[in-house]
């Protein structure tokens, strides 16, 4: 994400310490983000294919967020497309999906291998949105002076702090996108890249 992109989200200019620090600030947003949603934020797409256990029972195999897909293997054998489709959660009509629905259920826990494009290919508005001010919230972290004071007396010093720290009122206040990316009380939704490992950007590719 660019200076220009987190001014534009966030509604003001970025501080001279926000400049000097803004990869790693952005690294640690972007590490606060998927702890949040128990999702890969990739800036990069890779196209790989990734193992990925199913679930028995189930017809649906959660994955990393992915933009494509080139082929689905099974015990060595490539299904037919006309077996599955893509989808987010419940919505099939999206430019990224985060699972693979098959027609029937899986029965043991075998993995399936899955081609595809990982990754966002810019991150959507409401992610962005989230980096952003997850960014704002590390900087105020990290300023000389902050802290959760709601108000303070001289005089026999007394001290109030606020009711919520900052992460939780980060929280509270972006509840309803979050939720819209959770995948934190799915089961089985790590996936292993079978090639080597890809490094991921310093965050929020927009």
């Amino acid at each position: 994400m660019k200076q220009e992109e987190l001014e534009a989200f966030l509604g003001r200019s970025l501080t001279q310490r926000e400049v000097t620090n803004m990869t790693i600030y952005l690294d640690i947003a972007r590490q606060s983000l998927e702890e949040l949603v128990c999702m890969e934020i990739s800036c990069e797409s890779v196209e790989e294919p990734r193992i990925v256990s199913t679930r028995v029972g189930y017809s649906t195999v959660f994955t990393d967020v992915f933009t494509d897909v080139d082929s689905v293997t099974i015990n060595g054998e490539e299904v037919d497309s006309s077996k599955y489709y893509k989808a987010f959660f419940d919505s099939r009509n999206g430019k990224f999906f985060n699972s693979i629905v098959f027609n029937e259920a899986f029965y043991d826990s075998d993995g399936i291998t899955i081609t595809a494009t990982w990754g966002f290919q810019g991150l959507p508005n409401d992610l962005g949105m989230l980096m952003a001010r997850l960014f704002s919230n590390v900087s105020k972290k990290y300023s000389v002076g902050s802290g959760n004071v709601k108000s303070k007396r001289v005089r026999n010093f007394q001290v109030t702090y606020g009711d919520l720290t900052d992460d939780q009122a980060f929280i509270d206040a972006n509840s309803r996108t979050i939720q819209k990316y959770n995948m934190c009380n799915i089961g089985f939704i790590r996936s292993g890249s079978t090639c080597s490992e890809h490094g991921r950007l310093d965050c929020g590719c927009v």
